[in-house]
C-alpha cells in the first residue's frame, strides 16, 4: 500500500512540475499584453451546426504554436 501511495505522489508531483513548465510563458509581459478574447465565435448553448463550422473555418483566429 505504501508503494502505491508513493508512486501516486511521485506521479502527481512530476505531472504538476511538467504542467508548470509548459505554462510558464503565460506569466511573460509579452503574453500579458496580447489582446484578450471578449466573446466566442459560436454560442456554447447551441449544438454545433454546419453554419457554425463554416464560421469557425472562415475566421481569422490564429492559435500560437507550441515552441517546445
Amino acid at each position: 500500500m505504501k508503494l502505491v501511495l508513493t508512486i501516486l505522489l511521485l506521479t502527481s508531483l512530476f505531472g504538476c512540475a511538467v504542467a508548470q513548465k509548459d505554462y510558464a510563458y503565460m506569466a511573460s509581459e509579452e503574453y500579458q499584453s496580447k489582446p484578450k478574447l471578449t466573446q466566442a465565435l459560436i454560442s456554447a448553448s447551441e449544438p454545433l451546426s454546419e453554419t457554425s463550422i463554416q464560421k469557425i473555418l472562415a475566421s481569422k483566429v490564429s492559435l500560437p504554436k507550441n515552441e517546445s
